[in-house]
């Protein structure tokens, strides 16, 4: 007779502490992925910050306000060729490369940042002028990034799938304007 109200009582001790261990990790993951969350935004407005500084870093400015007219006469590119004309002859490196030190200046962002994975500078037509790595193309004018940009200022994407480094990320872009004049 004794043993149905023991037996009783196990079940609850038993089920009290069920609960109890599926509450403490329920509180416990709840904070971890929390904590993940404000790292992830904290790095994401990081990110932000970092290419509004870039954009108004001189040597970036400098390379896409000066007409790559060098570079373009080494490659045999001219601005009236078609993108599918231009992505051909630039098929090897996609990149312009019209100044040395800022290419320079980008792979080594990438690699001492921690934060962007590549960088890219672009001209108003579109075409790649510098970058940190091999982009998939070289005129990018349709590409939503540069629309938007050009439209919007600061323009930041959904987290999307990069083929370029086989992995999810986003793209920040924003217009470079010229200081001087706010161009």
């Amino acid at each position: 007779i004794a043993l149905v109200p023991l037996s009783a009582l196990s079940i609850l001790i038993i089920h009290r502490a069920e609960n109890t261990v599926l509450q403490t990790v329920g509180d416990s993951f709840s904070a971890q992925t929390q904590t993940a969350l404000d790292r992830l935004v904290d790095g994401i407005n990081d990110a932000i910050n970092q290419v509004i500084l870039l954009a108004g870093n001189p040597s970036v400015e400098q390379l896409v306000v000066l007409r790559p007219t060098a570079a373009m006469n080494t490659q045999g590119i001219s601005t009236d060729m078609s993108a599918e004309e231009l992505n051909t002859i630039m098929a090897e490196t996609n990149n312009l490369a019209a100044n040395g030190r800022t290419q320079v200046f980008f792979e080594d962002m990438v690699k001492d940042s921690g934060i962007f994975a590549e960088l890219m500078a672009v001209n108003l037509d579109g075409w790649t002028l510098g970058a940190s790595s091999r982009p998939e193309r070289f005129v990018h004018n349709q590409e939503d990034w540069f629309q938007a940009a050009l439209t919007q200022g600061l323009y930041v994407s959904d987290i999307q799938y990069l083929p370029s480094l086989d992995e999810l990320g986003l793209t920040i872009s924003m217009p470079i304007v010229r200081n001087t004049t706010g161009n």
